[in-house]
């Protein structure tokens, strides 16, 4: 038995669905072609077939801009993405990249709050030192660690 080769009634890269709702439209339309002995069977599971190939395309297109849109969103470069799979790996860089600013940025804010807090304790000491006349237990420059 052979395999049915497409023929130029078949869907082409020009008339690839834009949604998959269009596809499965397309899918349906042969279906029905076939049941009501309207199309050639070997035209008409070419056809099928390359109405499956559509639908996928346009899913995957789909889901790709998804993702593009929510990375877009969230100020995440997309860089040079053609697949879900690039734009998945620039998402996973770029969820990295923001962790590490963020990590950063807490490091920063605890040094920044510990300097203040050595600042406060040392202005403290020295006005007490001012009013009694006397040392405290303190040790001289600040807060012991």
């Amino acid at each position: 038995m052979t395999r049915p080769q497409p023929t130029a009634n078949t869907q082409t890269g020009a008339d690839t669905p834009s949604s998959p709702e269009e596809a499965a439209e397309a899918l349906f339309d042969r279906l029905r072609e076939i049941r009501n002995g309207d199309a050639k069977s070997g035209d008409a599971v070419a056809a099928v077939v390359a109405a499956f190939r559509g639908r996928d395309r346009a899913i995957r297109a789909e889901e790709r801009e998804k993702v593009a849109e929510f990375m877009l969103e969230r100020s995440l470069a997309t860089g040079h993405g053609d697949t879900i799979e690039d734009l998945l790996r620039e998402l996973y860089a770029g969820a990295r990249l923001a962790q590490r600013k963020r990590d950063e940025d807490i490091a920063l804010r605890y040094k920044l709050e510990s300097y203040i807090a050595e600042q406060i304790a040392n202005a403290i000491h020295n006005e007490n030192i001012g009013k009694s006349g006397e040392r405290t237990s303190a040790p001289e420059g600040g807060i012991a660690t």
